[in-house]
């Protein structure tokens, strides 16, 4: 049961306020992953093969 705001003593008001808000901020906020971009074996292996073709084309020119 909800009971109107000028029937609460001013710290419950900031209370309820307060709780509202956060609820509020809460429920907008986007779900981010806790990682983000690539994984560290595809960079590895990507600079692995990016290495690969620089020394094949030193070898070439």
């Amino acid at each position: 049961m909800d009971v109107p705001y000028f029937f609460q003593l001013p710290m419950e008001v900031a209370i309820s306020i307060a709780g509202q808000l956060v609820e509020l901020y809460q429920s907008v906020q986007v779900q981010s992953p806790k990682q983000q971009g690539k994984e560290w074996k595809e960079l590895q292996s990507n600079l692995v093969h990016l290495s690969e073709l620089q020394s094949n084309k030193s070898k070439v020119g």
